[in-house]
């Protein structure tokens, strides 16, 4: 077996990766999104929601290895005055699946101005 050292480049890009949305973005950099990936907003009455709440769904297809592919769906939840995320969901469907089954979900807790600067006061030197 002959194992490989990871670039920095790679690792870079790795790290950007993480940080850059926390994870909560399907994509990196929208020149990823596949060109025919289908955004929606969801008026569904059945998502249980405030009116203040607008609901939104990216659907596209990832292809794998050896020609098989995989349905994926992510939602996103907007404060509708704000339009700041409060959470999305990771769905994802086979061919085998009628439905999309629900893989993760992501709540987003903004902090208040106060507790932003007394983290900011602890920090300080």
């Amino acid at each position: 077996m002959n194992t490989v050292g990871l670039t920095d480049d790679i690792v870079a890009g790795m790290e950007d990766k993480i940080s850059g949305s926390l994870g909560l973005l399907p994509f990196y950099d929208m020149s990823e999104i596949p060109k025919d990936a289908e955004w929606s907003r969801v008026d569904d009455k059945s998502i249980d929601v405030t009116k203040s709440i607008e609901v939104y769904d990216l659907k596209w297809v990832k292809k794998k290895y050896g020609g098989s592919a995989i349905s994926k769906k992510w939602r996103v939840f907007v404060e509708e005055r704000t339009g700041l995320p409060q959470k999305v969901e990771w769905y994802q469907k086979s061919a085998a699946d009628s439905e999309y089954i629900l893989s993760s979900t992501m709540e987003i807790e903004y902090l208040s101005e106060s507790k932003i600067r007394e983290i900011i006061k602890e920090a300080s030197f």
